[in-house]
């Protein structure tokens, strides 16, 4: 076989075999959210096997195979792509020739990564179907990211189904395989549904199913024992984000808010960033140069987020862009009042001024104007955070969650 299969064993016994491709490079919202419908789906309905580009890390203790496979769901890992010297060549073609034209850019070097990238690993996701036996395609990212999975899907002739997590803009290509290929497009939230059927996706292909999480989480480490473990003092007020390190969660914002909330009010309230990733570096340079090197705590990934944000008195979230955060319904369902930004999916899930309070993108003072509010008032939290549980708990169900997308599978599979 071409491609390497790790399974946990045992027999199976399911109607339709899915496969799920995920082309993601670390660990983050969208594969939690795998994760836990790959833990809850109806296995005497459905038989599922993920493909992954890369094994991806969880933390230094596991990787998301090693997960998979302790609930019983295989892998298949495709064979890396090594960039040839003619992509190397007509990519950096591409760029001079069109140096002065972002548009021709961008057509050119799409049209350098179709040829050298996207039909390559289409081939190899073809055989992995084939290997699979698959009834059904499952993607667990966004149409330009998976393009090549719905190219395989269309190759072997089976149907194919996008679940999409956040919003992008689609070239003329990738529109129009998803009204082609597409029997499904699963979106997150109404917002990033719109958002699609405005740049031509056509709306009887989107389902709105919006994200869930478990409303009875285990084994929470207590919050006191989290924040003495971080060195956050019983009488401070603890600000938080969690997230990946990346340009779209504009994270500069949260540490220049934390820089205005310090200058403005002292030593009472002390901020927290829990993730990792290309940004860590520059963040960190950024709250010593603001002078909130000491009162701004960089604590990594942490494979108990969860515990983290609930040991927090405010959660925040800067992001430019989102579909509907995960992060934003745990910080909720723990009880705290989230700063989020007015984008797809935070402003369906944060009710302003009720369960928290939404800004505009890219103001950092704003975000200090609310975190100074609330963390001047502990009744203000308590009863914001109260709202956003009770939200939670009524609407956002991982059950719900699951349900809605097998409901969808027996749409598309009859």
């Amino acid at each position: 076989m071409l491609f390497s299969m790790q399974s946990s064993g045992g027999s199976v016994s399911m109607v339709k075999r899915i496969a799920v491709l995920d082309s993601g490079k670390e660990w983050g919202g969208g594969i939690n959210s795998l994760f836990e419908l790959m833990r809850r789906i109806d296995r005497r309905s459905w038989d599922c096997t993920v493909i992954l580009y890369q094994d991806l890390a969880k933390g230094n203790d596991s990787t998301l195979s090693r997960e998979l496979a302790a609930i019983g769901i295989p892998t298949v890992i495709l064979p890396s792509l090594e960039p040839s010297v003619s992509f190397k060549i007509m990519k950096h073609a591409s760029k001079a020739v069109s140096f002065f034209s972002r548009t021709i850019r961008k057509r050119l070097l799409f049209d350098v990564e179709r040829r050298f990238r996207i039909m390559p690993r289409s081939e190899q996701i073809a055989v992995a179907l084939r290997e699979i036996g698959a009834d059904l395609l499952y993607m667990n990212n966004q149409p330009s990211s998976n393009l090549e999975g719905s190219l395989a899907a269309e190759h072997v002739r089976i149907p194919v189904i996008q679940h999409c997590r956040k919003v992008t803009t689609l070239n003329p290509f990738e529109r129009e395989v998803a009204n082609r290929a597409l029997s499904r497009m699963i979106c997150v939230s109404e917002g990033l549904a719109d958002a699609y059927v405005a740049q031509g996706v056509d709306a009887g292909r989107c389902a709105v199913v919006p994200n869930g999480i478990d409303l009875t989480p285990a084994s929470l480490t207590d919050p006191a024992t989290v924040r003495q473990e971080l060195g956050v003092g019983a009488g401070a007020c603890l600000v938080g984000t969690v997230a990946s390190f990346l340009p779209v969660k504009r994270l500069a914002d949260f540490v220049r808010a934390a820089a205005e909330v310090v200058t403005r009010r002292g030593q009472d309230v002390v901020f927290l960033m829990v993730g990792d990733g290309p940004e860590r570096s520059s963040l960190e340079n950024l709250a010593s140069r603001l002078g909130v090197g000491d009162r701004l705590a960089f604590a990594g990934f942490r494979s108990d987020a969860l515990s983290v944000i609930n040991a927090m008195d405010i959660f925040v979230l800067t992001s430019e862009r989102e579909g509907m955060p995960r992060v934003v319904l745990e910080a909720m369902l723990m009880g705290k009042p989230v700063v989020g930004t007015r984008v797809t999916g935070t402003m369906e899930l944060v009710v302003d001024g009720e369960s928290g309070f939404l800004v505009p993108v890219g103001e950092p003072k704003r975000v200090a104007d609310a975190l100074e509010l609330l963390a001047a008032d502990p009744a203000l939290r308590s009863r914001q955070g109260a709202c956003g549980r009770q939200r939670v708990m009524e609407q956002y169900s991982i059950e719900a969650y699951v349900s809605g997308v097998e409901r969808v599978f027996r749409e598309v599979l009859g």
